[in-house]
């Protein structure tokens, strides 16, 4: 079906061409004569004394010779037309009249009135005896032949030159438009270099004349019972009281899960709280533990589902539930924005002071959580606390403010004793406020912390080094 329906398509659209080409010279010789007539109808117009007849006879002539081009580029467009469809190939664009075939048109009529000479032969109109179409409007006689056209000749000629030239002028329309949608608009053009760097500029500009949005103050969590891990490991609800739980494995599950809330699966709280394989029994008994104390603890009027009940592997637990580490990591991203907006350094300082404030000593003492250890989550957080203690030493030491820098060394050196860092920051603030005794009394701290570490058993060079500049300075000064 579709095939017949193509077929039929291709044949509409030759079939008038073809009409074109086999009925068009038909016509155009019973209307205006052959190529060679219209010729010899020029040549015998009378130059010397172009009277009316005479000037009609040049526009029949120059009419003939445009219509007899037309019918040529017709026969061309045709031919190709339906070559290219036989073969299936791309079918040419070839308009039927354009702006080269009216100059051959004019070149060939100024030729040959160039090459013509005044005739004598008498020309006027003369009777439409035995002429079919109508009166006859023009009639020239040259060698005893009579040439005559019908005012039928010069009517279909005006039409086929009015529609030649609409067909040139919607052809010339449809140069700039899309040839599957003619009447859209022509495509935008592409953006040239300079216009994209225009755009840029403005919107930079725009940018700098616009007030930028506040930046969002990271906020802090808020919960209902607190996991305490920087420390001895334990649970506190939110009037402050501690939750006891009746299974010592209830609270490492509610520690491991508020350490692995994106990732926590029942299977994978099996393999890391057992080491070796456990009854669904025991798991479940433990859950339902840690679900129970927490409930019981909870204020009157808050019924919350703490562990979510079973769904397929997935372990989750209610999001006020959470641990010291959440609320240490908090006020330090709270710091960083602070000192990224160029806040005052009392505002860091402050944060970093209250993160600090929630160490109680090394992370997991005294818990004896074997998955800690393994997955490293003991170093990591200890590099944590560490790191933002050390941070905080720094900024009191630049302000002068030399109980700070004690007091967060201090707590830093609780989690990872003999920190040479933090040691250095420690003799730096007992040099700051002249005392000597401060730097020696440091100095043998940090060396008998040196004999229960196996893994340095004599001092640093450069802090070595370092407490002698400092003694030196003590003593001159």
């Amino acid at each position: 079906m579709r095939r017949t329906a193509a077929f039929a398509y291709r044949l509409a659209g030759v079939v008038p061409l073809a009409m074109t080409v086999i009925v068009g010279p038909l016509l155009l010789r019973r209307l205006l004569g052959g190529p060679t007539t219209l010729v010899e109808g020029l040549r015998s117009v009378n130059w010397g004394r172009v009277d009316g007849t005479d000037s009609r006879m040049v526009v029949i002539a120059g009419l003939g010779a445009l219509l007899w081009l037309t019918w040529a580029r017709i026969a061309v467009a045709t031919t190709l037309t339906m070559t290219c469809r036989f073969l299936r190939c791309r079918v040419p664009r070839i308009p039927l009249l354009g702006a080269s075939q009216t100059l051959v048109a004019l070149a060939l009529g100024g030729a040959v009135v160039t090459g013509t000479a005044p005739s004598s032969t008498p020309v006027g109109p003369a009777p439409a005896h035995g002429r079919p179409g109508g009166v006859v409007a023009l009639s020239l006689q040259q060698n005893g032949v009579q040439i005559g056209w019908t005012e039928a000749g010069f009517l279909a000629a005006g039409i086929t030159t009015a529609v030649g030239a609409t067909r040139w002028r919607e052809h010339q329309r449809s140069r700039h438009r899309s040839p599957r949608t003619p009447t859209s608009l022509p495509p935008a053009p592409l953006p040239q270099a300079r216009d994209v760097a225009s755009t840029d500029e403005l919107h930079v500009a725009k940018q700098m004349l616009e007030p930028a949005p506040p930046p969002v103050v990271p906020s802090l969590p808020r919960w209902r019972f607190m996991v305490r891990l920087l420390g001895p490991v334990d649970v506190l609800a939110a009037d402050g009281q501690p939750v006891v739980f009746e299974r010592a494995k209830a609270i490492e599950l509610m520690a491991w899960l508020t350490l692995h809330r994106r990732s926590a699966t029942r299977e994978a709280a099996r393999t890391a709280l057992w080491e070796a394989d456990v009854r669904d029994t025991s798991f479940a008994n433990v859950v339902s533990a840690l679900r129970r104390t927490l409930a019981t603890h909870s204020s009157s009027g808050f019924d919350a589902e703490w562990v979510e009940r079973p769904r397929g592997e997935r372990l989750g637990l209610h999001p006020e539930v959470v641990s010291d580490v959440d609320l240490f990591q908090a006020h330090v991203a709270r710091a960083k924005h602070f000192a990224s907006i160029g806040s005052p350094s009392s505002d860091v300082a402050s944060e970093l002071s209250s993160a600090l404030t929630l160490v109680r000593g090394a992370p997991f003492i005294g818990s004896g959580f074997g998955w800690a250890d393994s997955e490293a989550t003991t170093s990591g957080l200890t590099l944590l606390v560490v790191s933002t203690a050390v941070d905080l030493t720094e900024r009191a030491l630049s302000s002068e403010r030399l109980d700070e820098v004690f007091w967060a060394t201090s707590i830093g050196l609780s989690v990872l004793p003999g920190h040479e860092e933090l040691v250095a920051l420690r003799l730096r603030a007992h040099a700051r406020a002249g005392d000597g005794a401060g730097v020696r009394h440091e100095w043998n701290t940090y060396v008998r912390s040196l004999l229960g570490d196996p893994w340095q058993t004599e001092p640093s060079p450069w802090l070595t080094e370092l407490v002698r500049e400092l003694l030196a300075d003590s003593v001159t000064a």
